[in-house]
């Protein structure tokens, strides 16, 4: 049986991926009665999108790939569980959930505009920002357990689910277009009431594991920094990158913060007696993962503290040379023989 592909009848298979016509040199045309013809193979699919544990030497283990676009994993309170945002080919943008004993993907909104997840400490539900139905970039958030839909919770300018209070009760956000660090009871008034506002920004807060130190994000003469300050009473501020850094991640025991700069992954030892104090920022490795750049955190850290969930982007990659096919008409009419 013959099929037709590309506009050439083949049979099974395609002969020819990609033809250009070169554009004409004095005088002379390239048309399909010449016996040469410049072929440009077509480009290669776009790698799969792999979802990492990455241990703090930089060895991968691959957990699941697929095609889209993945970004920001974050991991359940119990450690079964993975929430990542996906980007369909066809331009919708979810969050899925991925259950890493059974190897499954779930897809938790349907709004085609969600992202931005961040796990309740009982698992039970996720924060998310979302642009529908509210209509702007607005806070919900949604029962883990596909019991029903997203929940608005806070219609905002751009409100950036960040960190939840260890109780569970509240939730820290950023507010990307007013700025500031904020806070908001979900099961209360859901009155958002300002935390901070800083000159240099503080943005993309991270509760330490006993709620008792934040770290966020300032930008100090243009340049990001990771910065801990007491919580909730503000106390004196301790600057923890050097040169430069986003996307702080507590350890689960608290003992260490971890943190991005760039392709790179620090981690810096905490000690809090007789008072808190920071160690030198130690490069653990350095490689090409999903990143927020702006300072949210796009990974995870497991529950053992020895590896990091992270996504690796496929690389699509485009033609790499022009090929120059001799008397292509008959050696297309040889393979493809005209049928009566």
């Amino acid at each position: 049986m013959i099929s037709r592909q590309g506009g050439w009848p083949v049979r099974g298979a395609r002969v020819i991926d990609l033809v250009t016509i070169a554009p004409s040199r004095a005088g002379s045309s390239t048309s399909a009665s010449s016996s040469t013809y410049p072929h440009v193979p077509a480009a290669a699919t776009r790698p799969a999108e792999q979802l990492l544990w990455v241990d703090l030497t930089g060895k991968e283990t691959v957990i699941s790939e697929g095609p889209g676009t993945w970004v920001h994993p974050r991991l359940s309170p119990d450690g079964s569980r993975v929430s990542v945002d996906i980007h369909a080919p066809d331009g919708m943008r979810d969050i899925h959930i991925y259950e890493l004993e059974r190897g499954q993907f779930r897809q938790l909104t349907r709004t085609g505009m969600s992202w931005e997840s961040e796990w309740r400490p009982d698992g039970e539900r996720i924060a998310i920002l979302s642009a529908a139905p509210a209509g702007r970039w607005s806070l919900f958030w949604a029962p883990t357990d596909f019991s029903g839909p997203a929940e608005l919770l806070l219609q905002s300018h751009h409100a950036i689910p960040a960190s939840w209070l260890p109780d569970g009760k509240s939730l820290l956000f950023t507010e990307w277009v007013d700025g500031g660090i904020w806070r908001m009871t979900p099961e209360g008034d859901r009155q958002p009431q300002l935390v901070m506002r800083t000159q240099a920004g503080a943005s993309f807060p991270r509760l330490s594991p006993d709620g008792k130190w934040i770290a966020f994000v300032e930008r100090e003469s243009g340049q990001s920094e990771v910065v801990v300050q007491s919580f909730p009473t503000r106390g004196p501020t301790y600057k923890v990158s050097i040169e430069g850094g986003g996307e702080a991640v507590w350890s689960r025991d608290g003992r260490r913060l971890f943190f991005r700069r760039a392709d790179q992954m620090f981690a810096v030892d905490v000690d809090y007696e007789p008072k808190i104090r920071f160690g030198a920022p130690r490069l653990l490795f350095t490689g090409r993962y999903d990143s927020a750049q702006l300072g949210h955190q796009h990974y995870d850290i497991s529950l053992e503290n020895d590896r990091f969930l992270m996504v690796k982007h496929g690389e699509p990659e485009g033609p790499g040379e022009v090929r120059v096919v001799l008397n292509w008409f008959e050696e297309l009419k040889r393979l493809v023989p005209t049928e009566h």
